[in-house]
């Protein structure tokens, strides 16, 4: 009965002596994952150029022509070209390589914890290992509405007053909310507003006070609203765009036409002014009007209310 288990003991060992050591052999670079940190230590949805560093360990045998690369995600993607991936070299046995990877993150990411699919190609085989990232959330604006007073802005309106209702939809509290008008060569003038503290779910009125350049063209501006803000836990100040958009009509003709004859109006009262005394000759067009001929054009002009009735003529 002893021998019998002892040899089925033997048989025991023997098998696992066959099934271990070649298991041992079947992959030389058994890399392992030692450390890993991004800066800075808190990020958020739309931050960019997070650094990463990665520290991996080969636990096996020595092994050339190591590489890794940083595998991401819908949502995560390389600051510049090739900036998630590195070439190593030779790595010899309980060595230890670090490496850097520069990411962004989009800005409709949602907050969660990720572990980032690391590969790790070496020789004639591979391992992919994970990278852990944890994506914090943080307050999230849009624009609910926007106008002007007057309704209508023109080309050349000085004083326009912009509107813009802004709401917290995410689910943390803003501090220090700060917005900006940023508008191009069209329009200048007063762009910035704090609205302070916005809670989720609050609602907020932004105020401009803009001029609209004489030289503008009629037509719509897209232009952007850039809001700054602090929330607890982030050491950094938080960014985010919206855009929107300012319409600038052209002056309606009857204003024009009003402008050109208040003008005209003016140079009549003018030369009448001047004509009564005698220090302006009377132009050749006005003499029938005024009661005399061309040769009395240097007399003083006297023109009566009901004369007025000559404009429309000289005009039109």
């Amino acid at each position: 009965m002893n021998r019998e288990v002892l040899s089925l003991v033997s048989i025991l060992i023997i098998i696992s002596i066959i099934i271990t050591v070649p298991s041992a052999y079947a992959n030389p670079g058994q890399f392992i994952l030692k450390q890993s940190s991004y800066t800075p230590e808190k990020v958020f949805p739309g931050d960019t150029d997070i650094k990463f560093t990665v520290t991996i360990l080969n636990s096996g045998d020595y092994v050339r022509d190591v590489s890794v690369r940083l595998i991401l995600p819908t949502g995560f993607s390389s600051t510049y070209a090739g900036s998630n991936s590195e070439g190593i070299g030779n790595v010899d046995e309980e060595e230890s390589a670090t490496v850097y990877f520069y990411i962004d993150i989009d800005q409709q990411v949602t907050p969660n914890y990720y572990e980032l699919p690391l590969e790790v190609k070496f020789e004639d085989s591979g391992e992919t290992l994970h990278v852990p990232i944890v994506v914090s959330e943080k307050a999230i604006f849009q624009a609910i509405s926007i106008e002007t007073n007057p309704q209508e802005i023109h080309v050349g309106d000085t004083g326009v007053i912009v509107r813009v209702t802004l709401k917290n939809t995410g689910q943390v509290t803003a501090e220090s909310v700060q917005v900006q008008l940023v508008v191009g060569s069209a329009f200048s003038g007063s762009t910035i507003d704090s609205l302070g503290i916005m809670n989720p779910g609050e609602t907020r009125l932004a105020t401009f006070t803009i001029d609209v350049d004489k030289s503008a063209s009629p037509g719509q501006y897209p232009t952007q609203l850039s809001i700054s803000w602090t929330q607890q836990g982030a050491d950094e100040v938080l960014t985010q765009n919206l855009s929107v958009a300012i319409t600038v009509t052209q002056v309606p003709l009857y204003i024009t036409i009003l402008l050109v004859l208040a003008v005209i109006a003016v140079i009549i009262v003018a030369a009448k002014w001047l004509q009564k005394r005698g220090m302006l000759p009377l132009p050749k067009a006005l003499a029938k009007y005024a009661g005399g001929s061309e040769s009395q054009t240097y007399q003083p002009m006297r023109l009566h209310l009901e004369r007025l009735t000559f404009l429309p003529e000289i005009l039109f």
